[in-house]
């Protein structure tokens, strides 16, 4: 969340590192989303992504989670300081059933599915938060993580995963939709 993360469209194959000011993350289960919360924010991430980053150091993100048992003042606050947020100072929101639907975040800078969504609508709907346009934002990110595991061989060894699978796998709704949108 904190520009930990690089791409590959810098001059001559270098890395560029990519500013997320802002994340709404969707989560399936609470006590999960709250783990995630707390894992994301320990020392050995700080550490992971100080090393990750080689030359630059990762600025300080801040992470809450949310679910329908927080109050609508607990929530509007935590849309509060998503908004106030910056790549300098990013924040991020791990939720559980809210911000599916009637959330105005313009600035937004990403939206990540960390479990399997099953509604191609509620993806869509995501998806749409951070590709609006804000004054000062380029882009908008949409952050899907894809684990593939390799492909067992008799012999007890293993070899790469075959990426065709990914569309029958339980990540199928962000697959689908990540083609639509990129039509």
């Amino acid at each position: 969340m904190s520009g930990g993360t690089k791409d590959s469209s810098g001059d001559e194959g270098e890395s560029a590192g990519v500013s997320v000011g802002s994340c709404i993350a969707f989560m399936n289960m609470v006590q999960k989303s709250k783990n995630m919360a707390a894992d994301l924010q320990a020392e050995a991430v700080d550490v992971w992504l100080s090393e990750q980053m080689g030359d630059g150091e990762p600025a300080a993100f801040t992470l809450e989670h949310l679910d329908a048992t927080d109050n609508v003042s607990r929530r509007d606050n935590a849309k509060r300081r998503l908004a106030e947020a910056s790549p300098g100072k990013p924040h991020g929101i791990i939720n559980v059933g809210i911000f599916g639907e009637g959330t105005d975040s313009p600035s937004l800078s990403a939206v990540a599915f960390l479990e399997p969504r099953k509604s191609p609508i509620d993806v869509v709907q995501a998806v749409g938060r951070a590709m609006r346009t804000a004054p000062g934002k380029e882009f908008g990110y949409i952050i899907c993580p894809i684990l593939i595991p390799p492909t067992p061989i008799r012999n007890g060894g293993s070899r790469p995963a075959n990426p065709r699978k990914v569309g029958r796998s339980s990540a199928r709704s962000c697959w689908r939709c990540e083609h639509t949108t990129a039509a």
